[in-house]
């Protein structure tokens, strides 16, 4: 699977070259300067190819929270993005939904990314306290497509 960098993503092109590519799963389909989903899903879904009259076989995780858009595009503090991540988290788990969050691993620096790095073990501590799964991409990726197998077959 992948994530597009700088989440450089093309409605018409980006899924097709991923899927000829042989991507199981992508998780580009985001926001750099928001929070929340893009495509208005709270699932893994395979994106349509209005072209073709089909879904594609690529599974869309779509991303709800990155560090940078909490960082440099809203400009909060470690105890405000902790905050809206959480009430994020709250949203998605009251409709029992996905949220995928994207923490660049630079962001360990505390120097360079002050309150990144806080901010992100806080919501691992919050959804330690909750009924969540929190998987990597690619075992959530692989449970949901067994999933969909198990539920198609007849």
């Amino acid at each position: 699977g992948l994530r597009q960098h700088f989440l450089r993503f093309d409605w018409a092109t980006t899924w097709a070259a991923q899927e000829r590519a042989g991507f199981l799963y992508d998780s580009t389909l985001g926001y750099n300067e928001a929070i929340g989903f893009r495509a208005g899903i709270a699932a893994p879904f395979h994106p349509y190819d209005f072209m073709e009259r089909r879904a594609r076989t690529i599974l869309e995780l779509p991303l709800t929270v990155m560090d940078g858009a909490l960082f440099r595009t809203l400009k909060l503090d470690a105890r405000l993005a902790l905050r809206r991540v959480r009430e994020h988290l709250e949203r998605v788990e009251s409709v029992g939904g996905l949220a995928v969050l994207l923490w660049h691993p630079n962001a360990t620096d505390a120097v360079a990314f002050p309150g990144w790095w806080e901010c992100y073990l806080g919501i691992l501590d919050y959804l330690s306290t909750r009924p969540a799964w929190v998987p990597t991409a690619g075992e959530l990726a692989r449970w949901w497509l067994d999933r969909e197998r198990r539920l198609t077959s007849t």
